[in-house]
């Protein structure tokens, strides 16, 4: 085994392993908050606005030239450092290497000639920095990819999650302004220095054996990634394209700024919910090995219960709240941001519907629902933006997203049989009763203060009056003990 190898297979974390992605998704939320709290105010909303374009665009172009190149990494390299075939990891990370290279090479015209068409008052000098910055990043995936296909997890999420750390880190050690040229360069000199690094940590896998031009092989895995590939690029889609569509359709960079500021805040809390239902993927396929169904959907349906509960905790939490805490954190200017987050937070009850739908598809071999699935949210996303931008902005775009989730969470309901997992989760009661808080929030004449405590406690107890959620649920919740089921209470 060549060094800097873990003997496990990808995604499968020892204690000392979860430690460490623990660490650094803490790192990436704290960069989260310091970007937030320091970019938008810097740059002004106007500013801000039209550097979200460009991230949109970014994260959008990365991941569609991938090419599901993580998953197939994930797939296959276990199983050949398994077999003791260390060449074709070789051969493999090389593969792809050059894929990418050529891929970046072709399409940073293409990258220029959209931002420039979006953003048509950026310099040339602007224009081609964030067009290094995208083939930089794109090149540099390729190291960290193999990472997790090797599973040394540390290395593989120090990429994602110390990207805005760094960056603030180095605007504010040189004294930079907060203006788009000088943002883009430092992002530029980031992703130099994670692809030397990527590359370093690489170095042991470099190698050019005729393995290396093997096209059928290299489509194999380009296949098997497109499997998984579709959908989430789908996905990437539907949440990232609201800020460039909100330029299309409304021409005003302050809209995008209220948009991306709420959709950052939402996708990092989706980010979390996400990160819980691949946590539960070991449970579930072990179950479905056992011939245990029952227990797979009360997994499915107690995770969907739990996370449906602290989303109407977060909305009711912050509905009084939101808009005098954003004005004081990031201005006056930037007060339309918390219209936008109590939207969009709405769509994290269909969003997460979908996410562990997809989960229980993995574990039955049906991700080709996933685009479905996917597709239908883009879709709907789409032809209501296109209706609602024009006349209401940023609040279109957010409504947009909820209308499209919902569309999206419906579909899953049926392709990936969801009605036990629905019903065992009581999620018609749970959205009925919040509902009726929602109701309160309106009615009650209390401070907002006052409200944003009282609600989540008044909702909390009258689901346990119902017995909706239980004190034993809650221990396995935590415990990661087998709940009671309904004739064991």
């Amino acid at each position: 085994m060549k060094p800097g190898t873990d003997d496990r297979s990808a995604g499968t974390l020892s204690p000392r392993s979860a430690r460490i992605a623990l660490l650094w998704k803490f790192a990436e939320y704290c960069g989260l908050l310091a970007f937030l709290l320091l970019i938008p105010p810097g740059m002004g909303a106007d500013s801000y606005g039209k550097f979200a374009v460009f991230l949109s665009l970014l994260y959008l172009s990365w991941l569609t030239c991938s090419l599901g190149g993580q998953a197939a990494f994930a797939r296959f390299i276990p199983e050949y450092r398994n077999t003791g075939a260390e060449d074709r990891i070789s051969a493999m990370f090389m593969q792809f290497l050059l894929l990418r290279i050529a891929i970046a090479s072709l399409m940073s015209v293409v990258f220029f000639s959209l931002l420039a068409h979006l953003l048509p008052d950026l310099t040339f000098y602007t224009l081609l920095t964030a067009t290094g910055v995208f083939v930089t990043g794109l090149v540099a995936s390729t190291f960290y990819q193999l990472q997790f296909g090797l599973n040394n997890i540390g290395r593989w999420l120090c990429q994602d999650s110390s990207r805005r750390l760094l960056l603030i880190g180095l605007l504010l050690l040189f004294g930079m302004n907060f203006n788009f040229g000088n943002i883009v360069g430092i992002m530029l000199a980031v992703e130099t220095g994670f692809l030397v690094a990527g590359a370093y940590w690489a170095k042991p896998w470099f190698s050019f054996r005729h393995e290396v031009s093997e096209i059928s092989v290299l489509m194999k895995y380009i296949r098997f990634g497109l499997a998984f590939f579709v959908g989430n690029l789908l996905l990437m889609a539907f949440w990232r394209s609201g800020d460039i569509l909100i330029l299309k359709f409304s021409s005003h960079a302050s809209e995008v700024t209220y948009f991306s500021i709420a959709n950052a805040i939402v996708l990092a809390l989706y980010g979390l919910f996400s990160q819980l239902s691949i946590l539960i993927m070991p449970s579930l396929m072990a179950l479905s090995a056992q011939g245990e169904h029952e227990r797979k959907i009360l997994w499915l349906s107690t995770t969907l219960k739990y996370i449906t509960l602290i989303v109407f905790i977060i909305i009711f939490a912050l509905w009084s709240v939101a808009e005098p805490l954003i004005a004081n954190i990031l201005g006056e200017s930037f007060r339309p941001v918390a219209t936008n987050l109590l939207i969009l937070l709405f769509s994290l009850l269909p969003m997460n519907i979908i996410r562990l739908g997809m989960s229980s598809a993995l574990v039955h071999d049906q991700q080709r629902h996933n685009a479905w699935v996917a597709g239908l949210a883009l879709i709907t996303f789409l032809i209501c933006a296109a209706f609602l931008i024009p006349h209401y902005g940023s609040i279109g775009a957010a409504a947009a997203i909820v209308l499209g989730a919902s569309a999206g969470s419906v579909l899953a309901y049926y392709l990936f049989d969801m009605q036990n997992i629905i019903s065992d989760a009581s999620l018609l009661q749970l959205l009925l009763i919040g509902g009726v808080c929602m109701l309160l929030l309106y009615w009650l004449p209390l401070p907002g203060l006052f409200l944003s405590i009282l609600i989540p406690i008044l909702y909390i107890s009258t689901l346990f009056l119902f017995r909706i959620i239980q004190i034993n649920e809650l221990l396995w919740t935590f415990s990661r003990q087998k709940p009671r089921t309904q004739h064991d209470a």
